[in-house]
């Protein structure tokens, strides 16, 4: 991810550094040995500093997401019933099914520690809003057990 023009805006879990949305993307885009399908899609690529968990929520504006920890911390990512470590330079795709549905997932990082995490989106269409995209309503509901 080149470095020049990134946008910069503070959130509730950190910062958020935005390369923003690429046009016309490739119909492909590599990061190592995953690849984000772009056909149809815009590519998204951005890097979020978190110091505060990122909590659960649905991804209806992507078909497929790639992201790295970029940073020299563990992260946890968390999906429902599910929590795997991430170490540094660990990379996990998530893929929805029939690129469609979307998927749940956040994060988290140990209390006073901060993470790096690389994401490149496969946006669809529209979501995009300028160099950005819109977040849908979060569907996601935990389960009471």
């Amino acid at each position: 991810m080149k470095t020049e023009d990134l946008g910069v805006s503070q959130t509730p879990f950190g910062y958020v550094f935005e390369k923003g949305n690429t046009y016309p993307s490739p119909t492909e885009f590599s990061v190592d040995e995953n690849v984000l399908q772009l056909q149809g899609r815009v590519l998204h690529e951005r890097i979020l500093l978190i110091e505060r968990n990122i909590p659960i929520r649905s991804h209806e504006e992507v078909s497929q997401e790639v992201i790295r920890n970029i940073g020299d911390q563990n992260i946890v990512y968390t999906e429902p019933g599910r929590k795997l470590v991430m170490w540094p330079w660990c990379q996990l795709a998530m893929y929805s099914v029939n690129g469609e549905n979307g998927f749940f997932h956040g994060f988290e990082i140990e209390e006073g520690k901060s993470g790096l995490l690389y994401v490149a989106k496969a946006l669809k269409p529209e979501y995009v809003d300028g160099n950005s995209f819109t977040i849908p309503e979060n569907t996601y509901e935990p389960s009471v057990d």
